[in-house]
């Protein structure tokens, strides 16, 4: 009768410990992540008509950070783009992408933004699929303008 108490309390005690460990294993060390499809990708672009800065609005985050604003700057001619955005991890001299939540989805609008003008917009962290680690990470996005697509990065890094 000890023996099966004993067994049934540590049982109970492992589905605890599972319970309160799941959130911390599933970070992105932990997983296989899709390599991205960008090598090395500039902040900003000044050619012809085309004058665009995109940047995170600080260097460095904590990593219990749970978002981040991501600020855009059009000197150049009228850009398009949508909310769509990558978050990348930098791994092993490689750059992953860090997938979404199942359940995660972008709105499909075309935001104008003209000449002269800056657009903020606010990143969730707490949409993707795992919880992040200390390391470097970049965000992506894609513009359009004069039937061109631009593609960004903006460096972070969480401490």
């Amino acid at each position: 009768m000890n023996i099966k108490k004993s067994l049934f309390v540590f049982i109970l005690f492992l589905i605890c410990l599972t319970a309160c460990t799941n959130k911390s294993i599933k970070n992105i060390e932990h997983q296989s992540l899709q390599k991205s499809n960008h090598t090395e990708l500039p902040s900003s672009v000044n050619e012809e008509n085309v004058n665009v800065e995109m940047k995170v609005e600080h260097p460095i985050y904590e990593v219990k950070t749970d978002k981040l604003t991501l600020q855009i700057k059009n000197k150049g001619e009228s850009l398009s783009f949508g909310t769509r955005y990558t978050i990348e991890f930098f791994k092993d001299g490689s750059w992953f992408e860090i997938p979404l939540k199942d359940d995660i989805d972008f709105t499909m609008i075309d935001i104008k933004l003209g000449t002269g003008k800056t657009y903020k917009n606010i990143i969730s962290l707490k949409t993707l699929k795992y919880d992040l680690i200390p390391g470097h990470y970049r965000v992506i996005k894609s513009f359009y303008t004069g039937g061109k697509e631009i593609t960004l990065s903006s460096l972070f890094e969480l401490k």
